[in-house]
This record gives structure tokens, C-alpha cells and sequence, in this order.
């Protein structure tokens, strides 16, 4: 091999090895949709030809959409974000890299879902953690979508790779009075101003959590003793902070106040003298 071959396999294997790092954070939500759509009900039953146009619209998300809108917004002013969608409130939060609440809004997820076979044409959100691979603005939605389905998607949408890639993303929506209500085919819906903002700030590799039902908003306070209740997997926007700071947003399943050990004791202390009190004056009225 004379010494251009080598230089140009040399440069190749950069190239290569450049596209595989940018790419590599996509992989494990590659999987995971592989993983899901694997396990629904209608993979099983449809003709092959359609589950593999499936999995190749996931690995075509990861590998190719993904590394090129992360390259692209590389150069802009974009950052990457945490969007924390929860079901029960209806609300939508989203969460700079230092774990700064920056938005809070209204959404729209799907229908809640009781059965437990799972179809992909199912109008329900699915729960867990997605990626951020490509974003569309009213043009873009034109041009993929065409006019009449892009209509649907309001100002623009920002795709997400996970559970039934691509048929979840964050979007606009031309019934925002229904904001706030499950009232969306499965994709969370948020206002215009909320999609504009963003398509402008938001970048490739923001990272989306879709909570379940029953976890909800909890303003952390002074004495709050919530220790285990502050789940990693609902709380992705704290890092590796141990405890949240005063004021900080956190999400809870089914929060109730913990009281501490002192006022406890008091309470039951309170409770027995009562009891007993009670079971004299009932004595006192059956020997009369």
C-alpha cells in the first residue's frame, strides 16, 4: 500500500470513527423501540415485509437523522434540554443541563390506556425515556408530511427516538383549547409559543421522560423527608444531586407529607390519652 492509499484509509477510519461517536448516544434507544415494537401484539401478526419497514425506520432515525441534526445544531445556538412529560397533571416541564426549570406549560398526551395488549396503532403515550433526533418547522412538516397531515402538527415538531419511533414527538397543535386534557393521538401537543421556543433553543440529544400515571409535581420544601419517594428515573433534571434544593420541582408517586419522628410521637401520645379518657367515662357509664 503506497503512502496516499494509507493516508486515505487513515482519514477514512477518522471519518468513521467521528460518525460512530456522534451517532453512539442513539444506539441504546435504537434498541429499545426494536425491543417494544418486538413485543406488541400487531408485530407479531403483520406481514414481515412491514415489521422489518419498522425496525428500519428506528435504525434510520439513529444512524442517519440523528448524526446529522446533531452535527447541524453543533454549530448553532442550540442546547440540549430535558423534557419531563407528565400524564397526570397534563403538564409538560422542560429542564436546562444544570437542572433549572426554564418552561413549564400545558399538554395534551393520548388516551389513557387499560388494556394490556398494545397495538402500534394504539392513540395512547407510551412511558419512558426518549431522544431527540430531528426537528421540523411548518416548512419541514410540509415537505415530509405533506399539506393536509401537517396541518395536524401545528408550528412544527421536534421528533423523538424511543418507544414507536416515529410516531412520537413533541408538537404544536391547532386545538389549544384542549391543552391540559388526553386528547392527542399519543404525541405530547403543547402551544405555539411552547413549539416555537423549542425549535429555536432545543437541540439533538435532548432528552425526553414520559412519566407514568400516579407520579405527580412536588415543590420541595424545608422538611420535606421524602428521601426514597425521589426516584433517578422520574428525576433525570437532578443529576447526581442527592437531595433537591428549596423550591426545586421534583416528581413523586403519590405524594403525602411525611411528618418527622417528634410530631408523630406527639400525635400518638395525644391519640392514647384520649382513648383512655374514653374508656373511663364508657366504665363509668356502664356501672351506672
Amino acid at each position: 500500500m503506497n503512502k496516499i492509499n494509507k493516508i486515505k484509509v487513515g482519514l477514512c477510519g477518522i471519518l468513521a470513527a467521528g460518525y460512530l461517536a456522534i451517532a453512539a448516544p442513539a444506539i441504546p434507544y435504537m434498541i429499545g423501540d426494536i425491543i417494544a415494537k418486538r413485543g406488541t401484539e400487531q408485530m407479531s401478526n403483520i406481514p414481515r415485509k412491514t415489521a422489518a419497514w419498522e425496525i428500519l425506520k428506528t435504525m434510520y432515525g439513529g444512524m442517519v437523522w440523528f448524526p446529522y441534526q446533531r452535527s447541524k445544531d453543533f454549530f448553532s445556538d442550540k442546547e440540549e434540554y430535558t423534557f419531563i412529560v407528565n400524564k397526570e397533571k397534563q403538564e409538560q416541564y422542560i429542564f436546562n443541563k444544570g437542572g433549572e426549570l426554564v418552561l413549564q406549560t400545558l399538554t395534551s398526551t393520548g388516551m389513557q390506556k387499560k388494556d394490556k395488549r398494545v397495538f402500534l396503532q394504539d392513540q395512547f403515550t407510551p412511558e419512558g425515556k426518549y431522544l431527540a433526533v430531528k426537528s421540523f418547522d411548518k416548512d419541514g412538516l410540509l415537505s415530509w408530511f405533506g399539506e393536509e397531515k401537517a396541518q395536524m402538527y401545528g408550528e412544527g415538531m421536534l421528533l423523538f427516538l424511543g418507544h414507536w419511533f416515529p410516531h412520537i414527538g413533541i408538537h404544536g397543535t391547532t386545538h389549544e383549547e384542549l391543552l391540559g386534557q388526553e386528547a392527542s393521538r399519543g404525541c405530547p401537543r403543547v402551544n405555539k409559543k411552547t413549539i416555537e421556543w423549542i425549535l429555536e433553543h432545543a437541540a439533538a440529544g435532548s432528552k425526553m421522560v414520559v412519566q407514568p400515571y400516579g407520579v405527580v409535581p412536588h415543590t420541595f420544601q424545608d422538611g420535606d423527608l421524602l428521601k426514597e419517594r425521589i426516584s433517578k428515573e422520574f428525576n433525570p433534571h437532578l443529576g447526581e444531586k442527592q437531595t433537591p434544593s428549596l423550591g426545586e420541582v421534583v416528581f413523586i408517586e403519590d405524594y403525602k407529607p411525611v411528618e418527622n419522628n417528634e410530631s408523630v410521637e406527639k400525635e400518638k401520645s395525644k391519640r392514647d390519652i384520649e382513648e383512655k379518657k374514653q374508656e373511663k367515662k364508657d366504665k363509668k357509664s356502664d356501672s351506672s
